[in-house]
Formats: C-alpha cells, structure tokens, sequence
C-alpha cells in the first residue's frame, strides 16, 4: 500500500514489462482506493511519530543474509514481553494500519495463509516481519525496489552499499527509516524495538550514525546453505513482486554478486560497533541450542528482562521442535566453484569448510 507519490514516482521512473503489468495495475487501483485513509493517518499520527525518539531506548538489531536463520532468532526475540516489533499486519496495511489495527487486523488474519510459501514457517497478522518492505512504501531511499525493478541495481547500490550516493540521498534514506521505526515504535507503544532486516546487514554504519548505543545480534550459516535457500525465496517468493523480470541465471548471479558485497561490508564495519553491543550467532548451534543461545545474547548485551522473557522464549522452541527445513538438490559444479571463488571471505571468516559434502 504505496504512498501514491511514491508509487506513481517510481512508474514514471521505470518501465513495468508486459507480464507484470496486471500487477501494476492492481497496486495503482489499491494506492488510489486508499489515498484517503493513507492522508489521514499521517494528519492522525504523523507529529506523534515524530516526536519519538530512541535516545534512551536503542532498538536491536538483527543481522544476517538472507535465509541465515534471522526469522528464527527474531521470532524468539519477539516472545520477550518487553519487546516490540513489526508485525505482519503493520507491514501489509502500513500506510493505514495505526487506524485500522483495532478493526482490520482480524479481517486481514482470515485471509493470511497459514505458514510462509518458501519455508513453511508459521505465519500469522501478529507476527514478526521486515521493516524494508514498509520502508519502499514510503520512500524511494531503499534496496528493495532493486527487487521490484530488477534491472534498476542502482537502487541496491545506494541504499544498501551507500555506493555513489550523494549527501542528500543519504539524508534521505535517514530521515525515511527513521520515521518508519517511529511508526513501529508508535503501534507498539512503549516497548523497545528489536528489527529483523537482512537490508540492514552491510548498513552498521549508517545504523549507527542514527542510533549510537543500539545492539547487534549477527546470525551467520554455512554459505551453501545460504545460496541454496536464498535462490529458492527468489523463485517462490520475491518473483511474485517481479515488476521487470530477470533470467533464473541473473538471479543466481545476483544471489552471488550481492551476498558478497554484503557479508563483506559488514565485516568490514563490525569493529565499529562499540564492545558489548554486538554478538555473532552460528546457525547450526542457534539451531540446536536456541535457549542456550538467547541466554548468552541477553547476557553478553547486557539486556534486561531475562527472567521474564525466558519463559516465553522456552516454549516457543519447544513449539518448534518439530520444524523440518526445505531440503535442495544438490548445486551444479559451475556454482560450487563459483561459490567457493566469490564467498571465500565468507568461508574463512566464519571457518566454513568449502567442502561441499563436509558443509560444517
């Protein structure tokens, strides 16, 4: 649900390819139908959004690739009472969803399915989702249109890398995620956030120019597995917001090229994160240990609140245990060797084997 500035912004700026344009066409009716509500919102509670501030309560960070076990350790997060994050609903209906949460959100659960289509994680309207998706709503300062319009890279290039950026287009991107988590601070009343957001992961920097004392939760897994999953998600479920198309094997490149850049820009900026305010989590011992885990994070960051959150963090992997992951065929050579090439920062930073049988 755009912004009507935005959306009609972004269509004079790019071409929509034939088989994408009964999408556009649908998001421009839904834009138009909601115009009104969206006005009234931002009359409603726009300078109350405002005037939030996170001085004295820093939001949580998670970082990750994606499909690196971020839900997962997010979704734990989410069952500490003191928490806020961004739901589902808030995501979908952002633009309208301080007005309508009372009354639409039980509307807007009946028709959500009940597990993700490229996991099968269990999905309802309350649960915990990504703030990019409600950020390319508001604003053009964002590497999520690089999704969208697939031949546009520029918009990953500036907004997730801060390459070739200009003063203002950074001011931009600051002042607009800034006003997106006030947003999600204002629905969640006077909880402290914490934010699942892969688009986050190469951003440390600029996250911390706007949020100094914020903490980091960094969730890495072996790298097959990463490209594996990510090039899955692309096929089921990014290509269904594809409003350019893009070649199977311009996304497997994509998966490479980007994930490079990535890891390797956080690497790079990791030491900037003053002592104390950042933890790196192994998936596979997340995945076998998560209590544990969550246990050492609250500890090494120096977050209140453990003896009321570990119960609800218990049962939640209790209500996981029977969780089984996609399993994927195997890679072909060309993208073993690829992989083995272009992540091998990746694979030694985190002493990945190469490996492809070994995968530990």
């Amino acid at each position: 649900m755009a912004r009507p500035k935005i959306w009609n912004t972004l269509r004079r700026l790019h071409t929509v390819d034939k088989p994408y344009r009964r999408r556009s066409f649908f998001i421009s009716r839904f834009v138009t139908i909601t115009t009104f509500f969206q006005w009234l919102q931002r009359a409603i509670y726009g300078r109350r959004a405002r005037k939030i501030s996170f001085e004295n309560n820093p939001p949580i960070f998670i970082l990750g690739h994606w499909r690196s076990g971020t839900t997962h350790l997010h979704y734990a997060f989410s069952r500490d009472p003191r928490l806020g994050y961004l739901s589902n609903f808030q995501t979908f209906l952002y633009t309208v969803a301080l007005l309508s949460k009372t009354w639409l959100r039980p509307v807007v659960s009946r028709f959500m399915p009940e597990t993700r289509p490229q996991d099968n994680v269990k999905v309802d309207a309350d649960a915990p989702a990504e703030e990019e998706q409600p950020l390319s709503m508001v604003s053009r300062y964002t590497g999520i249109h690089s999704f969208f319009f697939g031949r546009e890279t520029s918009y990953f290039e500036k907004y997730t890398l801060f390459q070739g950026i200009s003063a203002q287009e950074k001011a931009g991107w600051q002042e607009d995620y800034n006003h997106v988590l006030q947003q999600i601070a204002l629905y969640n009343g006077t909880k402290d956030l914490v934010l699942k957001n892969p688009w986050n992961t190469p951003r440390v920097q600029e996250l911390l120019e706007l949020y100094p004392e914020a903490k980091f939760v960094f969730i890495h897994r072996n790298p097959y597995d990463v490209f594996l999953s990510t090039r899955h998600l692309m096929r089921k479920m990014i290509s269904s917001q594809y409003l350019q198309f893009i070649s199977m094997r311009e996304e497997e490149d994509r998966v490479i090229e980007w994930g490079k850049a990535i890891y390797e820009r956080y690497i790079a900026q990791r030491s900037m994160i003053p002592e104390g305010n950042l933890v790196e989590v192994r998936f596979d011992v997340f995945e076998q240990n998560g209590y544990t885990e969550m246990e050492r994070i609250y500890k090494e960051l120096s977050l209140p609140g453990w003896d009321n959150a570990k119960g609800p963090i218990a049962d939640y992997f209790e209500s996981v245990k029977g969780y089984k992951k996609n399993r994927f065929r195997k890679l072909r050579p060309d993208l073993e060797e690829h992989i083995k090439k272009e992540w091998k920062t990746i694979f030694d930073t985190w002493n990945y084997s190469t490996d492809l049988n070994e995968k530990s």
